[in-house]
This record gives C-alpha cells, structure tokens and sequence, in this order.
C-alpha cells in the first residue's frame, strides 16, 4: 500500500493525503457474522489469560507463604539441617 499512498500524497516538506482521496479507500471488513466470531474467540481467549493471570498470582502468593514459613522454621530451630553447626 505504501506506492499507493506516496503517490496520493501532495506538498514538499510535509507530505499529506487530502480528504478526497481518504474517502476512496476502499477497507476490505469480513462480513458481520465473522466478526462476531472474531470478537468472541477473542473474549474467550482474554477470559482464558485472565484466568491463568489469576491462578499465577495466587501460585506466587503461595510460594512467598511457604518460603516465609521455611525462613521462620530455619531461624527458630524447627528445621533440622544437616550439616548446619
């Protein structure tokens, strides 16, 4: 498109497209049907990526409970480690 473009534009230092020629573009859409199709497997793929968004936060949460708990046990004698003097 961009042959198409630079040879609708007009002016020396700054090159514009005027109106007219903006309203011949033509924009290919799929039919209406189609795009309710796009529109919802879109949506469903959002739900999809807030879910996991969801389900990681909360495996992070859990993971910084559990590390916080090994960090307490360690400090406090309640985990044995071998070697440890």
């Amino acid at each position: 498109m961009q042959s198409h473009f630079d040879s609708v534009t007009s002016g020396a230092t700054l090159r514009t497209i005027g109106m007219p020629d903006v309203k011949q573009l033509v924009v290919p859409v799929p039919p209406l049907d189609e795009q309710h199709e796009i529109v919802a497997e879109a949506e469903e793929a959002r739900t999809s990526a807030h879910r996991g968004i969801g389900l990681l936060q909360r495996q992070i949460e859990l993971l910084q409970e559990r590390r916080q708990a090994l960090i307490t046990a360690a400090v406090t004698g309640q985990l044995d480690i071998p070697g440890a003097a």
